[in-house]
């Protein structure tokens, strides 16, 4: 596959999988290591910008309401409380992610389905309570906490935020909205340290960084609302059981070989 087909296809996934509760960057690292790509992790990190815009594309009106009425709005308050909290949980995880993308493709499969297999157990749990509450301040500690767990290799930004939500019982649709609403910052930061901290960022392709990005984007803008839709109709749980599984299963295959 040349690098134009390669660059379409990772941009086309991460803009799909991004609404799901299954960690987008390890199956990109998967799908890149597969075909030998020697900067894996910095491009699946890198390709979250394109997703990250459209989240903030899409819920503008939150985002940019404070420079409008000239002051910190609520919803701007609970972000930023959000985004704190998950400051020293997700630095941690972020350090111990670039050693565990350092070990055998089968056995990272391995890793990332059994975490999968156990949040979609967690997340199908969650889901049989009764959930009638809005989200409030004393929420977004807790939940910014979950999201500094996103950095690891098949923890799922969306899907851990998602089951911290829902067994705190928000409302489904309520919980849904936040999950993305909060993410913006901590990629942005992660982008930010990844750029301070990396030796080999800057040797990526800026024309696959750009085209990647461009593609993660729309194709995330136009899959939003309908696996947020989704998310209030169907449980994405079922999603993510059957991605873990199928990575577990292949994992054991590949290493009994």
């Amino acid at each position: 596959m040349n690098d134009l087909a390669l660059i379409i296809l990772i941009g086309l996934t991460q803009g799909f999988l991004e609404w799901l509760p299954v960690s987008s960057s390890g199956i990109l690292t998967l799908i890149l290591k597969y075909y030998n790509y020697t900067q894996a992790y910095d491009l699946s990190l890198l390709l979250h910008l394109g997703t990250t815009l459209a989240v903030i594309v899409k819920y503008r009106d939150i985002y940019f309401k404070p420079i409008k009425e000239g002051k910190l709005t609520m919803d701007i308050k609970r972000i930023i409380i959000a985004t704190v909290a998950s400051l020293p949980v997700g630095l941690v995880t972020y350090l111990i992610s670039k050693k565990i993308v350092l070990l055998d493709l089968s056995l990272l499969s391995l890793i990332m389905g059994i975490f999968l297999i156990a949040l979609a157990c967690l997340i199908k749990r969650s889901r049989t309570k009764l959930h009638t509450r809005t989200v409030s301040d004393r929420d977004m500690p807790i939940v910014g906490l979950a999201q500094g767990l996103s950095t690891l290799p098949g923890i799922s930004r969306s899907g851990v935020t998602l089951f911290t939500l829902l067994s705190l019982k928000i409302k489904n649709q309520d919980a849904v909205k936040w999950s993305f609403i909060i993410a913006p910052p901590v990629i942005l930061g992660a982008f930010i340290f990844e750029i301070i901290q990396s030796n080999t960022l800057f040797n990526l392709n800026l024309d696959i960084i750009i085209i990647g990005n461009l593609i993660a984007f729309i194709s995330g803008y136009i899959t939003m609302e309908m696996f947020l839709n989704m998310a209030r109709k169907v449980g994405f749980e079922k999603f993510t059981l059957i991605t873990g599984l199928m990575l577990t299963l292949s994992s054991i295959i590949n290493l009994a070989a």
